[in-house]
């Protein structure tokens, strides 16, 4: 799942993993407004939990990359994640589709890696 990580600066940092890209909040507040427009028209949004899996922000059920009547628009995932940021729900996601021009790489296991690193574990 692709997500916005904050950078120690405030500044949202894309990520890929999972056909999704979304907010991730790790002890800073994630800046939705940096979100480009041209990805919050687009009715490919999820929430997800903190184990990455994709929760749809209309049932609260969980979603699935490849079954867009699981996904909402981007204000019903940001709704759903605010109502329940507090419960298990991590962020939100935007899911990539065939039918869209968008592409993502994940980092995670690059980002994981140099975390460790720069705290001088293995």
């Amino acid at each position: 799942m692709a997500t916005l990580t904050p950078e120690p600066t405030g500044a949202p940092v894309a990520t890929q993993a999972q056909g999704q890209i979304g907010g991730h909040c790790q002890g800073a507040a994630l800046d939705l407004d940096k979100i480009p427009p041209v990805l919050k028209d687009r009715p490919q949004w999820v929430c997800y939990r903190s184990n990455k899996i994709p929760v749809n922000p209309k049932t609260g059920d969980n979603a699935k990359a490849d079954d867009p009547d699981t996904w909402g628009d981007f204000d019903q995932a940001v709704s759903h994640w605010e109502a329940h940021k507090g419960n298990g729900i991590a962020g939100v996601a935007f899911e990539f589709s065939a039918d869209d021009h968008f592409t993502g790489v994940d980092l995670d296991a690059m980002a994981d890696q140099a975390l460790a690193e720069m705290r001088g574990q293995p």
